[in-house]
């Protein structure tokens, strides 16, 4: 019988099924549990030292394994109350988790640029199998990674243009017999803005509402202002604060509840995240007078 356990960990080896179960007993025999014994290939008993304890019930407990010390074959000798004895044979393989050494992505990530993370499994027995996934999911085929394997233990994921889709938590997991880890970084691809939906000139009549609808896409996500030009003037703007009948939506759109000539006059748009210079757009709005 074969047994794998990782190193360091505490673990029970369980050789009940394999010391009390064993022939060659007939059923009508009374097997005394207390005429046990483990001993280890070279024949020395068990236990020899602090971290291995043995029970008359057949099992043979080891904490903390370790792998030079503890590795190797063991055996089980059982006797009954007719002198008769049984042996089984176990072998205790130990093996080393796998060790994912951290990494992360380039911290002035904008769009277009190419990226590269090197996923290094740094210990851990073979044979290690390299997984690489994004949110907790595998990777989706819109992002267009390449997955290069460097060699049993390395594995590196590229991406030649990186854009907002490409944003989220990348993990790289190592597996080998006994155990996995894994290790997660995260991709930020500042993008600037760039219009959803870019407002157009309108045209209302005295006492009715309209609305400019103004949205941009970006990351982080951009800030929407809006300002009306000075009387007068197309070039000077002051920024519009919402008041009972002019509101800025959260959406980014510009509403006025009652047009009146006063409103009359040219919108600026902005949107701004602080990746580049930011979009802008201006708008004229023409305010009718009422028919009578």
């Amino acid at each position: 019988m074969d047994y794998r356990y990782i190193a360091g960990y505490h673990r029970i080896l369980k050789m009940i099924d394999s010391c009390y179960s064993m022939g060659p007993f007939d059923r009508s025999e009374e097997v005394i549990t207390a005429m046990r014994d483990f001993i280890l290939s070279y024949g020395r008993p068990l236990p020899h030292n602090h971290r291995q304890k043995t029970f008359p019930n057949g099992t043979l407990v080891i904490e903390d394994l370790q792998r030079s010390r503890d590795g190797g074959q063991y055996h089980c000798v059982a006797e009954n109350n007719r002198s008769r004895t049984a042996r089984r044979d176990v072998s205790l393989n130990i093996m080393a988790p796998p060790i994912v050494e951290p990494f992360s992505f380039a911290s002035a990530l904008s769009e277009g640029k190419r990226a590269t993370v090197t996923c290094v499994v740094s210990s851990g027995d073979l044979p290690i199998r390299i997984s690489w996934m994004k949110d907790g999911q595998p990777l989706p085929d819109d992002l267009r990674g390449s997955i290069s394997t460097v060699n049993e233990f390395t594995s590196t994921l590229s991406f030649s243009s990186v854009s907002q889709i490409h944003n989220g938590n990348y993990t790289c997991i190592a597996s080998n017999p006994v155990a996995s880890r894994n290790h997660t970084a995260t991709m930020i691809v500042k993008v600037p803005p760039k219009w959803r939906t870019e407002p157009s000139d309108k045209s209302v009549v005295m006492g009715q509402p309209v609305m400019f609808d103004c949205q941009a896409n970006g990351y982080p996500d951009p800030v929407i202002r809006w300002k009306k030009s000075s009387e007068g003037s197309k070039t000077q703007f002051q920024v519009i604060i919402s008041n009972e009948n002019v509101q800025i939506l959260e959406n980014g759109s510009l509403i006025i509840k009652e047009a009146s000539k006063e409103d009359s006059g040219h919108y600026m748009c902005q949107a701004t995240n602080d990746v580049g210079s930011g979009l802008s757009t201006v708008v004229y709005l023409k305010v009718h007078g009422m028919y009578t």
